[in-house]
């Protein structure tokens, strides 16, 4: 009897193992504002956890001590010695795919490197337990001598500082991130005192500095990330224009069209979308630019020559909505082609049609020798179809003729009988 109960205590907890592997998903994000910092300064973390399905769940977050000192944490955390602890629960106790956890922050004490582990308990709105694995990430403090004396070659990414992610933890910022556009643009409410930015280098050793995002003043305010690559020989300026207002309306600066009479954008115009393409041939030496913002209280002032020169040409279109405050601006780079440009153009040009010429000619010739054979094979089943014809000519003849055979030989029977019964009579 104790031997059958020790087995179904060993296969229970194999089930159980396997039950928990099966809802193990789900994976965690350490994210600084700045992959190194210097002693002194403040860095500040956003953890986030996504790929899961999560209701509830409580993190314990762990770093070295001797290298950096816990400032502070958003509502639900808690300093307990050396440790922080965070409690989440969803509002609507339903499962969340993706949760960010803001405004962890510490003091780099001094140089070298310092490390920060989350680690956590998860659950699910069914009272399942969701097993995520724990997360570390180390914060560079200074320079090392490894990074100062390293061997850049021609193909290393040392000098490379562009961002690979931008985002708010608001929705709304536009345009869509790419990496080479600078500029963006947001508006919030009167609500909003600060905006969280997740903004992540290409090079993870590059560093990152935020400024602006606090403190919000209602009007215009500014946020600036600087990206410096880690060889320090290349800076990168993001900006995001943020408008704080109590009318959204009145700060409307899209535009409702854009377009050049002369040629066409690229991409297409949205209003979201702030720069763009255009090409014109050598002839155009002057274009027509219309600019219409969606709010008819709004003002479009467009700068730049319309007189085209040779080679790029670059237009901007400021809006200023009705507010007098918010701007936005779009931008076109128009390339007018050389005269060797033209001319190279043409001969593409010239090529490609001959080129089409020749795929329609073979379309021609082939349909009508698809015609062709039609007609042979037409004509090939004409005998057969005269031949079919007879066939059944022939047979509705005899058809016919048997019919009035009968016919015949029934009335035939039908007067004999008559004759006879008179002769009787």
């Amino acid at each position: 009897m104790k031997k059958r109960k020790k087995i179904i205590i060993m296969i229970i907890l194999i089930l159980s193992f396997f039950f928990s592997i099966s809802l193990a998903n789900g994976n965690i994000q350490i994210l600084p504002d700045q992959q190194i910092v210097q002693a002194g300064e403040k860095v500040t973390v956003t953890i986030d956890i996504t790929d899961t399905e999560i209701a509830a769940f409580t993190l314990e977050i762990y770093w070295d001590t001797t290298k950096l000192k816990y400032i502070g944490g958003p509502e639900n955390s808690n300093l307990v010695e050396d440790k922080v602890l965070y409690t989440w629960v969803a509002e609507d106790g339903k499962n969340k795919k993706e949760i960010k956890i803001h405004q962890f922050s510490w003091e780099a004490i001094e140089k070298g490197e310092g490390s920060i582990l989350v680690i956590g308990e998860f659950y699910n709105e069914d009272g399942e337990k969701i097993e995520i694995e724990n997360q570390s990430r180390a914060i560079k403090i200074g320079e090392e001598e490894k990074e100062v004396n390293v061997e850049l070659g021609e193909n290393t990414e040392a000098n490379n500082a562009n961002l690979k992610i931008l985002r708010l933890n608001q929705e709304g910022i536009n345009p869509d991130f790419e990496k080479n556009i600078k500029e963006y643009y947001f508006i919030t409410d009167e609500e909003t005192k600060s905006l969280e930015v997740t903004a992540i280098p290409e090079n993870q050793n590059a560093s990152v500095t935020i400024t602006g995002n606090e403190n919000l003043k209602m009007g215009k305010n500014t946020i600036d990330i600087k990206v410096e690559s880690q060889d320090k020989s290349q800076i990168a300026n993001y900006k995001i224009n943020v408008t704080k207002t109590n009318n959204i309306q009145a700060a409307n600066a899209n535009l409702e069209n854009l377009a050049i009479r002369q040629s066409a954008l690229d991409p297409e115009f949205e209003a979201s979308m702030t720069q763009y393409q255009a090409e014109v041939g050598n002839e155009v030496t002057e274009i027509d630019i219309l600019a219409v913002p969606q709010d008819q209280k709004a003002t479009a002032k467009i700068t730049g020559s319309r007189i085209m020169q040779e080679g790029d040409n670059k237009i901007e279109v400021n809006v200023l909505a009705q507010d007098g405050i918010t701007n936005k601006k779009y931008e076109i780079t128009i390339h007018r082609r050389s005269k060797q440009e033209e001319a190279e153009k043409q001969e593409e040009e010239k090529i490609q049609a001959e080129r089409l010429a020749t795929i329609l000619e073979e379309q021609r010739q082939e349909e009508a020798k698809n015609e062709i054979n039609n007609i042979e094979n037409e004509e090939l089943s004409i005998p057969e179809e005269i031949e079919k014809n007879k066939k059944n000519i022939f047979i509705f003849a005899f058809v016919t003729f048997l019919i009035i055979l009968i016919i015949g030989v029934l009335l035939y029977k039908n007067k004999s009988k008559k004759w006879k019964n008179k002769r009787i009579k």
